[in-house]
This record gives structure tokens, sequence and C-alpha cells, in this order.
């Protein structure tokens, strides 16, 4: 019960920084400056500090805000997200960096991918299943199925000449894409 008791306290304190922030009110008049001008002007009315790279904003525009009564976070989406910029608080300190850039997921299922598929069998025509495959000069590969059968889809960028089979008990063979093996 103890613990519980002081996991709940420690809960409290993790997340004072947030609630601080979404309770004071900040009131900003700032015309054409830089925007550390207006990073100072929030500590003087808040306890808050902001840790960035000093070369940060060196190439940012100089910025006009007027607000009246506004939380913190709705002050930073206006002055740092449009610029690029992400933020993030703990506790008391608002740490600016460079926003991450994520790919969305339609532009990376669009890269073109070669299909390369075939079978693998002994001299006797007997499948073998659980050969390796794999792209010569690379770690991409992959093993037949129960069906001797194999499916490697890689990118079109990836130069593919030679395939490599192994499998154990058998000699490693290397075959040039496009060709046939009896």
């Amino acid at each position: 019960m103890k613990i519980i008791v002081f996991l709940h306290i420690v809960g409290l304190f993790l997340n004072s920084g947030y609630i601080y922030s979404q309770k004071i009110e900040l009131n900003l008049d700032i015309r054409n400056s830089e925007i550390e001008v207006c990073f100072e002007e929030i500590k003087k009315q808040s306890e808050f500090t902001f840790l960035y790279r000093s070369d940060l904003f060196k190439n940012s525009p100089k910025i006009d805000i007027r607000k009246n009564g506004s939380t913190l976070e709705e002050i930073l989406d206006e002055i740092i997200v449009p610029l690029g910029f992400a933020y993030e608080i703990d506790d008391r300190t608002v740490i600016i960096k460079k926003a991450v850039v994520k790919i969305p997921a339609k532009e990376k299922e669009e890269i073109k991918k070669k299909v390369i598929v075939g079978n693998v069998t002994d001299t006797n025509g007997d499948i073998i299943p659980g050969v390796n495959v794999v792209i010569k000069g690379t770690t991409k590969g992959t093993i037949t199925d129960y069906h001797g059968n194999y499916y490697l889809e890689v990118p079109e960028d990836i130069l593919i000449d030679t395939l490599r089979f192994s499998f154990v008990g058998f000699k490693t063979k290397e075959v040039p894409v496009n060709s046939k093996i009896e």
C-alpha cells in the first residue's frame, strides 16, 4: 500500500511542469524582434527557462506576437512550430530543437522494387526446401519454402548480378541472375 501511495506522489511531481505550463497565463506584445526576445519575456513572466543551441535561430525571421492570457504551449505553437522547430517541456525547462521530418507511409511504399522468383531442385529434379538464397555482396536474402520456391523483393537501386545458393550437405553455388541452371 505504501508503494502505491509513493508511486502516485512521484507521478504528480513528474507532471508538475506540464501542469504548471497549463495554468500560467502569459501576456506578450513583441514586434519585429528576434525570437530570443520572446523567450526572455516568457522567462520574466514565468519560471521557465529555455534550452537550445546558440546557432539554432541564426537565420530565423523576426517575429511579431501579441497574446493576452495565453498558455505557454499556445505561444510556442505559434512561434516555434511554423519555423520548423519542435519543443519539449521538462519540468520548468523548455527544450527547443529542429523538428524531425517523418516520411509518410505512402512515400515509403512508393520505392520501386524488383522481384526475383525461382525454384531450387537437385540434379534428380527433387525440390529442396530450406536453401539460403542471398544476393552476392549483400545481406539481402531469403530461404526456399516447402516446395523449393523462393521469392526475393529488393529495391530497384540494388545491383543484382549473382545469387548465392547454400544448403547444408550441398556445395554453395553462385548463379548469375537471368540465367537458368539445370
